[in-house]
């Protein structure tokens, strides 16, 4: 029985997810608690110390702005399609196929879109959904 498991998805580690896609929330983190995170995730608990800090929110808000801008601005050059920035990113990218979770979440869509149609008064939380995906 091993002592430790190492979670590792379709080869994706967080030095992917987080450094290479990430870097300003990457910068952010390392001034906050240093760069050891990189090779041991776990020192990334560290950050719930920073849970209720007003100017660290303040920046986590911005980059979060300022990721959303970049992925509008990617949508509108290469689908012409424009985004509310103020509106939830609902994303889900893996490949595409009928056992995914991809129907799920377009049967819920259709959800909202009736409950919408039904109730135009209703209050609501606007979303954008994107789906990347290529077939299995």
């Amino acid at each position: 029985m091993p002592s430790k498991f190492r979670n590792v998805t379709n080869g994706i580690a967080h030095r992917r997810w987080l450094c290479e896609a990430n870097s300003e929330l990457t910068a952010l983190i390392t001034r906050l608690i240093g760069d050891g995170f990189i090779t041991h995730p776990s020192e990334l608990q560290v950050l719930r110390n920073f849970g209720q800090d007003k100017s660290v929110l303040r920046e986590l808000a911005a980059i979060k702005r300022h990721n959303k801008e970049r992925l509008a601005a990617y949508i509108q050059t290469h689908n012409g399609i424009d985004v509310n920035l103020d509106s939830i990113f609902d994303v889900q990218v893996k490949r595409l196929h009928e056992y995914k979770r991809q129907m799920l979440n377009l049967l819920h869509i259709v959800y909202l879109y009736n409950k919408l149609k039904d109730n135009p008064q209703m209050p609501f939380v606007p979303r954008t959904f994107i789906f990347g995906s290529k077939a299995a």
